[in-house]
Order: structure tokens, then sequence, then C-alpha cells
């Protein structure tokens, strides 16, 4: 018996690793971890939310949603 999903879990052409998004991703997250560097120091708690945030947005589509609808607060 099958399931039906949600439209929104099920994204057709989700591009996990694609060059355009692994570019952006390096640039911005490259530039976020040199912001935190220089402004207020590197600490643990950096590293373990920089950790999630990767996770997530290379996780899924609607996680990357999440990602993306949520980075204004960095």
């Amino acid at each position: 018996m099958r399931t039906n999903l949600s439209k929104t879990l099920t994204v057709r052409g989700f591009a996990r690793f694609s060059p355009p998004v692994l570019i952006s991703y390096t640039l911005i997250a490259g530039l976020y971890l040199l912001w935190i560097c220089l402004a207020i120091g590197f600490r643990s708690d950096h590293a373990l939310f920089f950790g999630g945030i990767s996770i997530l947005f290379f996780a899924s589509a609607y996680t990357r949603k999440m990602v993306l609808a949520f980075g204004f607060i960095l």
C-alpha cells in the first residue's frame, strides 16, 4: 500500500550537490565564518550551529527551504 506524501515534501528536480548550489553555499558559508571569527570570535557553539545548518541545508528540499526562510536571523 502506497502512502501519499504532501506536495511540500516531494520536490521534483531537487539538486542536492549541483555545482551552483555548492559554489554559492561555500561562498556564503565562508563569509559567515569569516564574519564570526573577526567580529566575536569562534566558539564551540558556533561550530555546532554551523554544522546543524549545513546538515539541514543539504538534507532535503523541505529543510533547505526552512534554512533559507530563517536565514535573515543569521
